[in-house]
């Protein structure tokens, strides 16, 4: 939490609230860059709440705009989940949780 520096040990499976949330909003301890406009917070909280899912695609939108117009991080790098297999393999599906099917591909997938 020392400033300007921040590091973020993001797992790969935040959901963009989570991340905006932690990151970005002024009420959040782990706001390292120190980056609070009320405005941002409004629109996230009304995000949050939204039961429209375009609406709430929109709202987010609106957010991540906010931070790469006027936001306090230098990002350099993003992870990368990348998955690779053959046709040999089968049962295997993508996974929002964590790679290799959300850790459950011994259980899940078997050789052609």
């Amino acid at each position: 939490m020392q400033a300007p520096f921040f590091g973020s040990y993001s797992d790969g499976r935040t959901t963009v609230d989570a991340a905006l949330a932690k990151a970005y909003k002024s009420t959040s301890a782990s706001n390292e860059t120190r980056w609070h406009r009320l405005e941002f917070d409004r629109l996230a909280n009304l995000a949050r709440a939204e039961l429209d899912v375009a609406k709430r695609k929109e709202l987010y939108g609106i957010c991540q705009h906010m931070i790469c117009d006027d936001g306090g991080a230098l990002i350099p790098v993003f992870m990368d989940h990348i998955e690779a297999g053959t046709d040999r393999i089968r049962g295997w599906k993508p996974s929002a949780l964590y790679g290799l099917m959300g850790q459950r591909i011994g259980e899940r997938v078997w050789f052609a």
